[in-house]
């Protein structure tokens, strides 16, 4: 059986960072965020990049100590650019890459980011692909519709490859309690053994709740893809005896690493 590393790190990019956690009739930070943010307000917001992007050019020298995970968000680009600390981070998640019930997955604002793929790369920092929907019924098309898993599944790598991405994480809030077990361990586990077949450094990750409110089989889970990312922003606000890190900018996470 693999073994869990849990790891504590810090993110360093602009922007409102967002993530999840599940109790009755709460809507998630990430959720509301991306609500507020209409993408069509973001396509003319600046030039289109024309910069190329430089397919196989990786730098891999870092000489971080642990893993230290950032997501920028589509209304943070490309204005956050210019303040990211490329010496600090070890990966970037790029938000949002909507998924359909089709299979067909919907492209931020302004993509692609050739600017910051290229230059991320020079600096050693991997880009992953954040797969993103928040509707419970959809997610459920998604994971048991073969049709539409196999679409997807192509889709995913098709980006991953058409844009030199590192990985994905699939980032699916609202899952339905009968789907939190089997069907969606089965779904990592899949998603995994596809991508990996065609490149084993891909790395697949899935976007977790911190506590089992219900259904949910983290062991499982964990075992079905390379790592769990746990957003740990809920921790601390207005409702806390304590403060805590919960701030925009800088915000303790949580990945529990299968290695």
């Amino acid at each position: 059986m693999k073994n869990i590393v849990i790891l504590v790190f810090y993110l360093f990019l602009s922007g409102c960072l967002i993530g999840q956690i599940e109790s009755l009739n709460f809507i998630s930070k990430h959720r509301s965020e991306i609500e507020s943010h209409d993408p069509s307000d973001y396509l003319l917001d600046s030039i289109q990049n024309q910069i190329s992007i430089e397919i196989g050019h990786k730098n891999s020298i870092k000489n971080l100590s642990h893993s230290v995970f950032g997501y920028l968000p589509y209304w943070q680009y490309p204005d956050a650019l210019e303040h990211l600390q490329y010496d600090l981070l070890s990966h970037i998640a790029l938000f949002d890459f909507g998924v359909n019930t089709d299979g067909s997955i919907d492209y931020p604002p302004q993509w692609p980011w050739s600017d910051l793929i290229t230059t991320a790369h020079q600096n050693g920092v991997k880009l992953i692909l954040t797969a993103v929907n928040f509707n419970g019924s959809e997610i459920h098309t998604i994971l048991t519709n073969e049709s539409t898993k196999s679409a997807f599944f192509s889709n995913i790598l098709l980006a991953l490859q058409q844009y030199n991405l590192d990985g994905v994480n699939i980032d699916f809030e609202g899952v339905n309690s009968s789907d939190r077990g089997d069907v969606l361990i089965n779904f990592m586990a899949e998603l995994s053994s596809f991508l990996h077949n065609t490149n084993s450094t891909y790395e697949i990750s899935f976007a977790s709740p911190p506590i089992n409110w219900g259904g949910w089989d983290f062991e499982g889970l964990a075992n079905s893809c390379d790592y769990l990312f746990i957003m740990g922003y809920n921790f601390y606000g207005p409702w806390s005896n304590t403060s805590g890190p919960c701030s925009h900018y800088q915000e303790v996470h949580i990945i529990l690493q299968m290695l």
